[in-house]
C-alpha cells in the first residue's frame, strides 16, 4: 500500500481506455486506488496471436513494475481456436512475487476476415480501420463495441480481464 494515498497502481499502456478499465477494476478490488498509466513495450506484434498476448501482457507488467506498486499489464489479441479467429484480452496483475491472469470474454471475428488474418495477423488493423472509418477505434469503444451496438465498450471488456486478474490475486481465499 501506498503511504496514505491507497494502492499503487502502475499500468503498462497509456491507452486510456485499458488505464480506465484498470482503474474500475482495482477500485471495485481495493478501494482507494492511484492509478498512472506508463508507455512500456509489449515486446510481441502489434496484433499478438495466442500465447504472444499472454507474453505480451506479462511484458507490459514487468516493463512498468516499481518496488511496492501492483503492477499491470493489459494486452489485446487474436487466439485461433476451433476452426475460429477470436478476440480478447487478458490482463496480468503482478504483486510482489505473485502474478495472476485475468482473460475478458471473447468474440468471434467476421468470418470473411478470418483467412486474411490467418495469413497476416497486422492486417486485422487495416481491415478494423477500413470497416469502421476509425483509426482510433482502439482508444474508443472498440471492435466489442462496435459488435454489441455500445451494449458492451472495450473498456468494459477491458474492466473484466481486470477484475478477473485482481480478483485472483487479492482474495484471501484464492
Amino acid at each position: 500500500m501506498g503511504s496514505g494515498l491507497g494502492w499503487r497502481v502502475l499500468v503498462g499502456s497509456t491507452n486510456p481506455v485499458k488505464v480506465r478499465a484498470v482503474e474500475r477494476a482495482a477500485r471495485d478490488v481495493l478501494g482507494d486506488v492511484e492509478v498512472i498509466g506508463k508507455d512500456v513495450p509489449s515486446g510481441v506484434p502489434a496484433v499478438p496471436v495466442g500465447e504472444e498476448v499472454f507474453v505480451g501482457a506479462e511484458n507490459r507488467a514487468r516493463g512498468v513494475c516499481e518496488e511496492s506498486a501492483i503492477c499491470v499489464g493489459p494486452e489485446s489479441g487474436l487466439f485461433i481456436m476451433h476452426g475460429r479467429v477470436f478476440m480478447s484480452t487478458v490482463v496480468v496483475v503482478k504483486y510482489g512475487e505473485r502474478m495472476r491472469y485475468g482473460l475478458a470474454p471473447g468474440f468471434e471475428m467476421p468470418s470473411d476476415w478470418e483467412e486474411r488474418i490467418r495469413e497476416n495477423p497486422n492486417e486485422f488493423l487495416r481491415m478494423m480501420v477500413e470497416k469502421f472509418n476509425d483509426p482510433e477505434l482502439g482508444r474508443k469503444g472498440g471492435m466489442v463495441g462496435k459488435l454489441t451496438r455500445g451494449i458492451i465498450t472495450r473498456e468494459d471488456f477491458c474492466y473484466l480481464a481486470a477484475l478477473m486478474a485482481f480478483s485472483a490475486t487479492f482474495n484471501e481465499a484464492w
